[in-house]
């Protein structure tokens, strides 16, 4: 058997590729499945040898994108990202074409230093609610959102996690590393071309659907709830209007209740008084920021006060259409005293759920934002009075950390440019920065790394390693070298180029980087070109991914969104694809001379 794949390891080896490529295409299993098990089939057959697979877990690429996807986390947490969005929507009234330029410009600027994912995942409902604002079906900007995203993130090195993919192979093919800002120019270059390429086709190829339903469930709903002014509170005998935590783009005071009244009109005016309780409603993560602030209680007061030393939770619970207490007022529920679970917030769909927390009268389906012990949260659900007892999605914002989550990322971006220390160490000692800081929690922090991206990535460094250990990758450029020989090589980069932009399309983006950058490496030596073009172009050929919502992490996301159809990817996506493949290799050309 060892003789066998011994003298036939090379064809072996590229025709488990062949079938990883099926497989991926399939999508019968999920793509780092799928690459886990070609890198074990790579490892039982002997293709590998352990030292080289080994030495793939010490490629830094994995480990600078785990830290980067840490920052991106950060950012996010300490709502400096969803401030930003907030603050443009709020501009669109009174200059809606600068607006959106701005907010467009903040997407792509964004991108270009933190992880693209996040970035969408937290703008999807601002952009919603922007096009509502400005009488434009969501459907005409989301597409744009993602689009302008992944080109956004090619502007820089740590963009995306396929340019710091294909830096690491490059630099274990001898190639000299790439710095932060060195692909700046061509990115750049690409987002102008991308960008009027939208403004100019958008109009006709962009769908204009208004149907119901266009959103995204991102884990943020909108809580009536009550915050009661403690005398510690530093807002009291102040106007409610000058209080800047109450000014939040995700938090709307609708009412003062004082001596039993409820006030509605003149709010911003009316002096804080200690024991007011101020009627909200808010996102969960205003709500459990508000329960941060020093003076402030938010939510129904507790019977029986909880133990100071109880380990409180915070979690969401759906109210179970039960005659037992359906139409009966939350403050009535006994929750407390039953369960020593203390009632934060209460949702319902499309509807405010009563005048004030308290009066809320329960229907089935409601949801309830609650504080408690694991113990009590077991006693409720035993008790059947909620179901699907579940931690919250959102959290509260650490806004007072933002300036450090900031300083954190210029460090990293300042420092790698000014080549100080390699962009993956300065990423890991700005994760300790963020940890020590607490900008986020440490399993936060592990919770905002994809796991998924990092094992598919290991997985194809194994198989990019037992390919050129077998002699693959010398075999394919061997049999495909003669068809370039004599063609430009501006051609030739183009043809590279069209290649790993149609695999992206079919296959997942970081795959394909790992199986082309040593082959079109090795390519380019054999022909007598500077490979470094090469490499650039599977950057951006593998990043830049627009035909088919499943061809990028950043369309799916928007695919579900927008309730778009699979074709109306394809229609602006292939002209998009075209015509940025055409400016990106014209860029490269310019930049990096063949």
């Amino acid at each position: 058997m060892a003789d066998i794949v011994g003298s036939h390891a090379p064809i072996i080896a590229l025709g488990i590729l062949a079938i990883l490529f099926v497989a991926f295409a399939w999508e019968r299993y999920p793509p780092e499945v799928v690459a886990a098990g070609a890198a074990a089939l790579f490892i039982v057959l002997g293709l590998i040898p352990s030292e080289e697979v080994m030495a793939s877990f010490s490629n830094p690429a994995p480990i600078t994108i785990g830290a980067m996807f840490v920052v991106s986390g950060a950012l996010v947490r300490t709502g400096l990202l969803d401030a930003l969005a907030n603050f443009i929507v709020e501009q669109a009234t009174n200059r809606p074409v600068l607006a959106v330029s701005v907010f467009l410009l903040a997407t792509i600027t964004a991108s270009a230093f933190m992880n693209n994912t996040p970035v969408v995942l937290v703008l999807i409902p601002i952009i919603i609610k922007l096009a509502q604002n400005l009488d434009i079906a969501p459907t005409r900007m989301l597409i744009p959102l993602s689009y302008l995203s992944i080109l956004g993130g090619t502007c820089t090195l740590i963009g995306t996690s396929t340019n710091i993919l294909v830096d690491g192979i490059a630099r274990q093919n001898g190639l000299e590393a790439f710095s932060i800002f060195e692909i700046a120019p061509v990115g750049i270059f690409t987002v102008v071309v991308g960008g009027l390429t939208l403004l100019l086709l958008g109009r006709f190829l962009l769908p204009d659907r208004r149907q119901e339903g266009v959103g995204t469930d991102n884990g943020d709903s909108d809580y009536l709830s009550e915050v009661l002014v403690r005398p510690s509170f530093k807002g009291v005998d102040q106007p409610l209007g000058e209080l800047s935590e109450f000014q939040q783009p995700g938090l709307r005071v609708t009412g003062v209740r004082r001596g039993g009244v409820i006030e509605r009109s003149e709010l911003d005016e009316r002096v804080l008084a200690k024991g007011d309780v101020l009627i909200v409603l808010a996102t969960t993560s205003e709500l459990l920021t508000l329960a941060e602030i020093p003076g402030l209680r938010v939510g129904l007061r507790q019977v029986m006060e909880p133990d100071p030393e109880a380990d409180l939770r915070i979690a969401e619970a759906i109210v179970t259409p039960s005659r037992n207490h359906t139409g009966t007022r939350i403050a009535d529920l006994a929750l407390g005293r039953r369960a020593g679970v203390r009632v934060l917030g209460a949702h319902r769909a499309n509807h405010i759920a009563g005048s004030d927390l308290s009066s809320v009268r329960l229907r089935p389906s409601d949801k309830l934002l609650l504080e408690g012990t694991s113990e009590g949260f077991e006693e409720l659900a035993r008790s059947g009075d909620v179901v699907s007892i579940t931690q919250p999605v959102a959290r509260a914002y650490r806004r007072h950390h933002a300036p450090l989550a900031v300083g954190v990322l210029i460090g990293i971006v300042a420092l790698a440019a000014l080549d100080v220390m390699p962009v993956g160490l300065l990423a890991l000692v700005g994760v300790a920065l963020i940890l020590l800081t607490r900008c986020i929690d440490s399993d936060e922090a592990w919770q905002s790394i994809d796991g998924s991206i990092l094992v598919l990535i290991f997985s194809m460094l194994i198989i990019g390693a037992g390919l050129q250990a077998t002699g693959a990758v010398e075999l394919l450029v061997t049999a495909i070298a003669p068809y370039f020989q004599g063609m430009p090589p501006f051609v030739t980069l183009l043809v590279v180029y069209f290649i790993a932009s149609v695999l992206t399309e079919i296959v997942t983006n970081n795959a394909v980087a790992v199986v082309l950058t040593p082959v079109v490496i090795s390519l380019a030596t054999q022909i007598g070109v500077d490979p470094r073009p090469f490499a650039v172009a599977v950057m951006f050929a593998a990043s830049a991914s627009f035909a088919t919502p499943i061809g990028y992490q950043t369309n799916t996301l928007v695919y579900g969104a927008g309730n778009y159809r699979f074709t109306d990817f394809l229609k602006i996506g292939i002209p998009m694809n075209v015509i940025v493949g055409l400016a990106s290799v014209f860029a490269i050309s310019w930049f990096f001379p063949l």
